[in-house]
Order: structure tokens, then C-alpha cells, then sequence
């Protein structure tokens, strides 16, 4: 099952209705003609930038999976998009159906790899420095306790993260969504986290 982290989401809307209070009006020009796009920054935990355009419909969501609070840890897939989408509703008329049918522009593809222990996950960790000897990759340092590995193809650079969960969530800037995670550290402690950065709409 695909699990996603980061998304960007275009979607096709058939009954558009939403708080134009709560959004600011932006004049977009294509050539000689003018529509009004709606903006919303930043309105909930997760939640980055909604874009609505009524002319044709569309939506445009740019959120990550801590939208989903308590679920957060399980990443958005097929078994959480249900809790996505309520998560939508309050800011824009969205079907699930619509939800589930639109357009991937940019994702962060994610899966948790669970040890036995904290230990065990660290030794994992210190291992991941064998991969410098693979000419194919650059591997750097990643900011938690990790490894970043970045293609050296010219054509399509893949870049794959793995990184220490525990620690990553222990930083100030994520102390809203360890607020929903309900003391789960136990688990927490236990999960290496990896990351792979998809931007190009043919590799997805």
C-alpha cells in the first residue's frame, strides 16, 4: 500500500462552496483573460495552502500527514483518506469520491521500518554508512541522526531520506503534533523512518 507523506493535490470540484471571509482574492491573467483565484494559508495544524479557481472548478491542496493528528503516524493512504477528507471539509465543499480521484502533482512517498528496540534501530542507522561505498549514490548526513542518498544520474536525480523518527518529532518545531500522539513514544522510539522526494508527475 502507497503511504504519502508531503502531497500537492489538484482537484476537480462539482459543487464549490467555501468561507470566502477566511480567503484572500488573487487576480490570475492568462493572456487576455482575468480569473479570481481564492487563497488560504496556514488555516490548521498540517493544513499549508488551499487555492480555489470557481472559473474552472479546481482545487489545489498542499498539506503533509500531520492533517490527520492522532492518525498521523499512518501516513495518508487509502485507510486514512476518509480522515483527510474531514479534515477538508471546513474550508471547502470537497466529496470524498472527488478526493480520491485527484491529481498526484507532488508527493513525499513514506514507510515507518519498525525494530524490535531502540537499539536495534540505531545499529540500523549506523549502518546505512556502508552505502558510501556505492558510487551510484551521494550520501550526506541528514539533520536527525540519518542518511541522505541522492543519485548521481544526470537524467532523474532519485533522492531517498532515512532518518530517526524519535528524534525528529523530540524537535520544538513538532511539538503540535506530538501533542495528538497520545504518549506513543514507546513505539516511537522504535521507528526508522524513510523518505523518498517524488516531484516529476511520470515517476509517481
Amino acid at each position: 500500500m502507497l503511504t504519502l507523506d508531503s502531497i500537492k493535490l489538484k482537484i476537480r470540484l462539482t459543487d464549490l462552496d467555501f468561507p470566502k471571509s477566511q480567503y484572500k482574492t488573487h487576480i490570475v491573467e492568462d493572456g487576455t483573460s482575468k480569473d479570481i483565484k481564492y487563497v488560504l494559508e496556514g488555516p490548521c495544524l498540517g493544513l499549508s495552502k488551499i487555492e480555489l479557481l470557481p472559473e474552472t472548478n479546481t482545487g489545489v491542496v498542499q498539506c503533509s500527514s500531520k492533517i490527520l493528528k492522532e492518525d498521523y503516524l499512518r501516513g495518508i493512504n487509502e485507510n486514512t483518506i476518509g480522515r483527510l477528507h474531514s479534515s477538508l471539509v471546513p474550508y471547502f465543499s470537497v466529496k470524498e469520491d472527488e478526493l480520491n480521484k485527484a491529481w498526484l502533482l507532488r508527493a513525499d512517498i513514506t514507510k515507518n521500518l519498525y525494530f524490535e528496540s531502540r537499539e536495534e534501530k540505531e545499529l540500523a542507522i549506523r549502518s546505512l554508512c556502508l552505502g558510501m561505498s556505492n558510487t551510484k549514490f551521494k550520501v550526506d548526513d541528514y539533520d536527525v541522526d540519518g542518511k541522505v542518498f541522492i543519485g548521481r544520474q544526470k537524467s532523474y536525480k532519485n533522492r531517498q531520506i532515512y532518518y530517526n523518527k524519535e528524534k525528529e518529532l523530540r524537535m520544538a518545531r513538532n511539538k503540535e503534533i506530538v501533542k495528538h500522539l497520545n504518549g506513543k513514544w514507546e513505539d516511537i522510539s522504535k521507528i526508522l523512518r524513510v523518505e523518498q522526494n517524488v516531484v516529476s508527475f511520470d515517476r509517481m
